[in-house]
């Protein structure tokens, strides 16, 4: 057999896409069964790789709540009588409510929390809101 540099090089690069695809369809496999809704699957499957993944996904998922809580669960620094009233949907108001008795251990008025709301969505939006703002008012004169 004479060897033809070619034909090695053919062959190695078939074996090289052969070995990422056995890597791509095991990391595919091993996702799904991590993520797989089926509570037999996880327990057949006991790797480290489900077990990482799952930490990270709670570690963030607790630092967004931890997040939420310190941008949104807290006393707003004036009164409720120093605003004004508006009106919220009967659904919203429930939603409100439950929040502000649950999460805020019922220390939380339902003012505070809406204006904690309010003062995020304003400084999320803030360009979006000005630039919106000077588009559509017109000058006086």
């Amino acid at each position: 057999m004479v060897f033809d540099i070619n034909n090695y090089n053919l062959m190695l690069v078939a074996a090289i896409i052969l070995f990422i695809l056995v890597v791509l369809i095991t990391l595919v496999l091993v996702k799904a069964i991590c993520n797989g809704k089926s509570r037999e699957s996880r327990k057949k499957v006991k790797s480290t790789t489900c077990y990482s993944i799952e930490t990270e996904e709670n570690r963030k998922k607790q630092s967004d709540i931890t997040s939420y809580e310190r941008m949104f669960i807290k006393n707003a620094g004036i009164t409720a009588r120093a605003g004004k009233s508006v009106y919220v949907r009967k659904e919203h108001h429930e939603k409100i409510m439950k929040i502000a008795q649950v999460i805020g251990r019922n220390q939380l008025s339902l003012f505070s929390y809406i204006d904690n709301v309010l003062n995020h969505h304003f400084e999320s939006f803030q360009d979006e809101i000005t630039e919106l703002y000077n588009k559509n008012n017109e000058g006086l004169f």
